[in-house]
């Protein structure tokens, strides 16, 4: 009886010992994940902050070339979807022109 005894009161202290690893490395896991996030944050922050001394006339440029490449990119689109049968050539045609304006 002792024996069995004993090994009840080593699986409960693993249990209780487990649980314990468990918690921390749960809050191991969320503070790692706030520090990503917050140097992420940073990182935008520094990015946004160095896009915004470029001069105006290239960041014009710049969005005029995204905006083109979007509304390709949003046509291909489309024909996928038409070509799929997704979409009636009516509504393909009718998005297209939408996008053109």
């Amino acid at each position: 009886m002792g024996i069995i005894k004993k090994l009840k009161e080593t699986a409960e202290k693993g249990v209780e010992k487990g649980v314990e690893l468990g918690v921390r490395g749960f809050d191991s896991a969320r503070e790692s994940a706030k520090k990503g996030y917050e140097k992420a944050k940073e990182e935008e922050r520094r990015s946004n902050k160095f896009s915004a001394t470029g001069s105006t006339k290239d960041s014009l440029k710049d969005n005029t070339n995204k905006v083109e490449d979007k509304s390709s990119d949003t046509i291909k689109i489309l024909k996928l979807r038409l070509a799929k049968g997704e979409i009636t050539e009516k509504e393909f045609l009718r998005s297209k022109k939408l996008l053109e304006e």
